[in-house]
This record gives C-alpha cells, sequence and structure tokens, in this order.
C-alpha cells in the first residue's frame, strides 16, 4: 500500500507540474521544512496552513533574523512560505473566513487588491447570507 502524500509531497508536485526546476522544488521543500520544525517547537503544533497565523510568519522572520541567516536567505524563505500559502489557499487548505488581511501578510501582497485575486465565496457562506437576508436565521 502506498504512503498517504504529504502537503509537502503535494505542493512539491505542484510545482513540478507548473516547470519549476527540480532544484527550486527542492529549496521550497526544504524551506517548508525548516519552517514547519520551528512551527512545532514555537506552538507545540504540527504545521497545517490552517493553524497559520501572520504574527506566526512575523515571528518566524524574527528568529531567522536572530540566528544571523543573511536577508537574502530570509526572503527566499520567506517567499517559499508565501507561494505555499498562495497554493495551499487555490486547494481550500485554509478555512475561509480568516480576515484578507491576515490572508494579505501571509501571502506576502503589499495590497489587499493582489489578495482578492485568491478570494471566492463559498457556496455555503453564500447560502447562509442569503437566508439571512430573508430572516430564516
Amino acid at each position: 500500500m502506498a504512503r498517504k502524500k504529504t502537503l509537502t509531497d503535494q505542493y512539491q508536485d505542484h510545482l513540478l507540474r507548473i516547470g519549476r526546476s527540480p532544484r527550486t522544488v527542492k529549496a521550497y521543500a526544504h524551506d517548508l521544512a525548516v519552517f514547519a520544525r520551528w512551527f512545532k517547537q514555537t506552538t507545540g503544533e504540527a504545521f497545517h496552513p490552517r493553524a497559520l497565523d501572520p504574527r506566526d510568519v512575523q515571528e518566524y522572520k524574527g528568529y531567522l533574523v536572530q540566528n544571523g541567516l543573511k536577508p537574502a536567505t530570509i526572503n527566499r524563505r520567506l517567499i517559499a512560505l508565501g507561494r505555499f500559502f498562495r497554493w495551499a489557499k487555490q486547494e481550500d487548505l485554509v478555512d475561509a473566513g480568516v480576515p484578507l488581511d491576515q490572508v494579505a501578510t501571509l501571502m506576502g501582497h503589499e495590497t489587499l487588491e493582489t489578495t482578492k485575486v485568491y478570494t471566492r465565496p463559498i457556496k455555503r457562506d453564500l447560502e447562509r447570507a442569503v437566508r439571512r437576508a430573508a430572516g430564516e436565521i
């Protein structure tokens, strides 16, 4: 029986499908693994996109700076994390209802307009809004 693919495995498959080089895929996987270890040590939780908070990203950046990493390395790791989060959002691995400004921070966007491209209402939320407007709930 084949082992179940992890989120990192699925993300690596995605990167290869969209034409990223094996070297880039390996670097992103490494950067995600480093973040996942840091996240587990810091929060006591296993890393999952749903568990991520913008403050975690800021604390992680501080951790990288404090450990003397070069700015280029820090930026690469944050970019890898942002791109992983963007993919996770596209795959609906992130809960709906996260404030848009938090999503923007996690994805590394400078403006909310950029983030809005990745948002779409969920049918359940639309149905609930219609029922609420009709006074049913």
